[in-house]
């Protein structure tokens, strides 16, 4: 495996110097001759080469974090992120060539490119075994489709290269999917990452709106901005996971903590919060002394009694506060007959979005074993 690992990993280095290589054939190529006007021109060349060498390292980025999400339902989101890569690339090298400006002038291939990059963010939504590859022919693909027609249907009936204006309703209709799709992993740890990929994107299909005098971006600002966002945000979560990886997991509440945190981060709060709803209706029904929040697991508050002389009032709080990671597990008893059952609980859980292997590298030697009294439920 490791041997398989280490000749992909020199496969992409071969591929990423064959499109610096191919780049750097095309800036000379298209370099006009020494005199006036060359200087702005090196500018711009030097403002593509920046463009290109960002998309190579968002390839780079895309393989390592493949090694980190290989044994989950992500492989699809995987998948379709790698699609745009290609995508961003190949805009990349074209911007080398000497009649790119001419025929690129609708901004038709930057809005095709900026939907492919929407497509990772709502293959998220759908990630979750054996449902994937449905989610990825039956949503994802429709989406592409109809969030494309409206800009290849103008480009189709213009005669000329000129702007293009998708219409308010269609632009509405992308700001709407980005939100939603964002949305997902506002409020978790790579909550930086998805905003810079968010804003990347949103840059990038900006001149299709029609709403073009509100954002006015000079052209070497839109490519390093374009370009650079979504590879600044898969640096930004690789690292988060790799922080996540490198957390002490020796005791049952770092192992707990580790691997729901690590969910999270991956699959985004909407996933996490059905997971953590399912986790509390055991807690309650089988009165653990734990109960899951968004950032671990805590001790449920005890009931708070005020008594006075005319009445006598109960309250029980319904939402458990945000506490940080550390305090967390300050609170939670560590002992492994209160969370060897929260532990097989979770596992079984997360058995519908990642495979054993993947949630034993997480959990280490602390993975349960025994399951063999849950019932059948259906997040």
């Amino acid at each position: 495996m490791k041997h398989n690992k280490g000749i992909a990993e020199v496969a992409i280095i071969a591929v990423s110097i064959l499109f610096a290589t191919v780049g750097t054939v095309a800036v000379s190529a298209s370099e006009p001759a020494p005199g006036i006007g060359s200087e702005s021109c090196s500018e711009r060349n030097t403002v593509k080469e920046v463009g290109l060498i960002c998309c190579l390292i968002s390839l780079h980025m895309a393989w390592r974090i493949r090694l980190l999400i290989w044994g989950t339902s992500l492989i699809a989101a995987w998948n379709w992120s790698v699609l745009a890569v290609l995508g961003m690339l190949t805009l990349a090298l074209v911007r080398f060539l000497p009649s790119a400006t001419a025929q690129l002038g609708s901004d038709l291939p930057d809005y095709l490119v900026s939907t492919l990059l929407l497509t990772p963010l709502v293959s998220v939504l759908g990630a979750r075994m054996p449902a994937g590859r449905a989610w990825s022919v039956f949503v994802v693909l429709p989406l592409v489709i109809v969030l494309c027609w409206p800009a290849l249907s103008e480009a189709w009936n213009m005669r000329n290269p000129a702007p293009i204006d998708v219409g308010t309703p269609a632009s509405l209709g992308f700001l709407l999917v980005l939100v939603m799709a964002y949305g997902n992993y506002f409020g978790s740890g790579n909550t930086t990452a998805a905003t810079l990929y968010a804003a990347g994107i949103m840059i990038r299909m900006w001149p299709v709106t029609g709403w073009r005098p509100m954002i006015a971006l000079e052209p070497h600002q839109a490519i390093l901005l374009t370009d650079g966002l979504p590879a600044a945000a898969a640096f930004l979560g690789y690292s988060r996971i790799c922080k996540l990886h490198k957390m002490p997991a020796s005791t049952h509440a770092q192992a707990a903590n580790r691997l729901w945190l690590t969910f999270r981060d991956l699959f985004g709060i909407v996933w996490a919060k059905r997971v953590m709803d399912r986790m509390n209706l055991f807690a309650t029904r089988e009165q653990w002394a734990v109960l899951l929040t968004l950032d671990g697991f805590t001790e449920p508050q005890p009931e708070h009694q005020a008594k006075s002389n005319d009445h006598k009032k109960t309250s029980t709080t319904d939402a458990l506060p945000s506490e940080q990671t550390a305090n967390i597990e300050r609170q939670m008893p560590d002992t492994s007959s209160t969370l060897h059952r929260p532990m097989t609980v979770l596992c079984w859980l997360l058995t519908r979005f990642a495979s054993e292997s993947w949630l034993k590298t997480w959990t280490r030697d602390l993975f349960p074993t025994e399951n063999h009294d849950l019932k059948e439920m259906q997040i």
